[in-house]
């Protein structure tokens, strides 16, 4: 029995020392086993991401603020003016300003005020050779700031989307919304446009603007109208290829870019996802009070359903041959007045389906047919020709105008008989104030008619 305590007594004492060696460190604890290798069984615990050694930089709407900034564009650093309102909704407008202006003229026309009180943010720069870039001397430089301008205003939108912007807009100005119509088909990453004083169609602006009345305005743009710039540059083929939102603004009254100038751009821009068209009873100026509500409500999302997309447009061209009677006829014979009578009538419900439909046409005209037009004073139709954008020209085919017998017979002559018709059609378009005459169908054979 005292065995038993003994060894019992042994123990306790053992465990104690044991115990105490524990506590004071002097034996280590036992290491905790490594993971196993992973045999692909298995997954592998996920590695905790690093800390990151510097913290990470501001959101970029931060770093737009009221000032002039740069943004790069075209080989070159051009200057701008941002204006960040502070209850800023996060969208940009782009401003572009008309010819012979710059971009200080939106502020002093206080638009820039007025749409950063709904908390928009203003972004203004100047175009080529204008403003800050220098000067303009010469319509012939016309190309070079369209086709620069345009890849500011690309280079402008994606600046402001790396800056924070949520949305892009853009307003125009006469120039500036040529330059923005290039630059809306050339892929500028803007939501919504306000052309204002839009146009497109150089030919015809070319024919009808009050601006070739200048014999030195005209030289200029002799220089390149009617090369292949002009078709790279006009908003008539760029437009198309727009399909955000836009807006025109435009003046029934406006001689420098007329009406139908504008309705072409319209017409141009047939896969905008919504586009609307405003007539103002104006000539070439569209003042804030025109446009400032209507842009507005657009930007704000107020504006009507959008339209439904179309196809690429079909430009279809109508060639009115405006044939004589068969052999020799006096101009006043029963059968020249039918014919005349007959082809009158035709002529205007054309023009009314023209109308209608966007069809463009080429009329060319024997000389009996304007003979009759000039005295009966029946010049409404040709009037019209010219006024909606047709092309009037000369339809020769060998007949020559003996003026005693007031008739019109079979001849050879090749030069008297289209002298004979290009005369009336020059007298008529004189008559109605208009030009052209450029195009001429005519029946001889090649070398018979000496100024081919």
């Amino acid at each position: 029995m005292n065995t038993k305590i003994v060894l019992i007594l042994v123990i306790i004492m053992a465990i104690s020392v044991v115990a105490a060696l524990f506590l004071t460190g002097l034996i280590p604890p036992k290491e905790k086993p490594s993971p196993p290798i992973d045999s692909g069984e298995g997954e592998m615990p996920k590695p905790q991401p690093p800390k990151p050694p510097h913290p990470e930089p501001p959101s970029p709407s931060k770093e737009l603020k009221t000032g002039e900034v740069t943004f790069r564009s075209d080989g070159e650093e051009v200057k701008a003016l941002v204006y960040v309102p502070q209850n800023w909704n996060g969208k940009c407008i782009i401003f572009v300003h008309g010819l012979g202006s710059s971009k200080s003229k939106w502020l002093q026309e206080n638009v820039v005020e007025e749409f950063q009180k709904h908390g928009y943010c203003c972004f203004l720069f100047d175009l080529p050779l204008h403003g800050d870039r220098g000067k303009m001397n010469s319509l012939e430089e016309l190309p070079l700031v369209i086709e620069k301008g345009s890849r500011n205003i690309i280079d402008a939108a994606s600046f402001l989307k790396q800056h924070g912007a949520s949305e892009v807009y853009l307003i125009s100005r006469s120039l500036g919304s040529i330059v923005s119509a290039v630059a809306l088909g050339n892929g500028a990453d803007i939501e919504k446009a306000e052309l204002l004083l839009a146009s497109a169609n150089f030919s015809y602006i070319y024919h009808y603007s009050v601006l070739v009345k200048d014999p030195k305005a005209k030289s200029e743009l002799d220089s390149w109208i009617h090369t292949d710039i002009a078709k790279k540059l006009d908003p008539l083929y760029t437009l198309p290829n727009y399909r955000g939102k836009i807006h025109f603004h435009c003046g029934t009254e406006d001689k420098l870019l007329p009406p139908a100038s504008c309705q072409a751009a319209f017409d141009a821009s047939v896969n905008a996802e919504e586009r609307k068209l405003f007539w103002h009873d104006l000539g070439h100026k569209m003042p804030k009070e025109a446009y400032f509500e209507e842009a507005l409500a657009f930007f704000e999302g107020e504006s009507q359903a959008p339209s439904e997309p179309g196809e690429p447009p079909i430009n279809v061209l109508f060639v009115l041959h405006f044939d004589p009677p068969a052999g020799d006829f006096e101009v006043e014979g029963v059968e020249c007045v039918n014919n005349y009578v007959r082809s009158r009538d035709e002529l205007v419900w054309l023009l009314n389906f023209a109308e209608k439909s966007g069809v463009k046409m080429t009329a060319l005209f024997n000389g009996y047919y304007i003979q009759h037009a000039l005295r009966r004073n029946e010049l409404e139709p040709l009037e019209r020709l010219a006024a909606e954008g047709h092309e009037i020209g000369t339809h020769a085919h060998s007949i020559c105008y003996d003026k005693v017998g007031d008739k019109w017979f079979r001849c050879s002559n090749a030069d008297q008989w289209f002298k004979d018709t290009k005369t009336l059609v020059d007298t008529m378009l004189k008559e109605i104030g208009a030009e052209g005459n450029r195009a001429m169908c005519a029946m001889f054979g090649k070398g018979m008619y000496s100024h081919e």
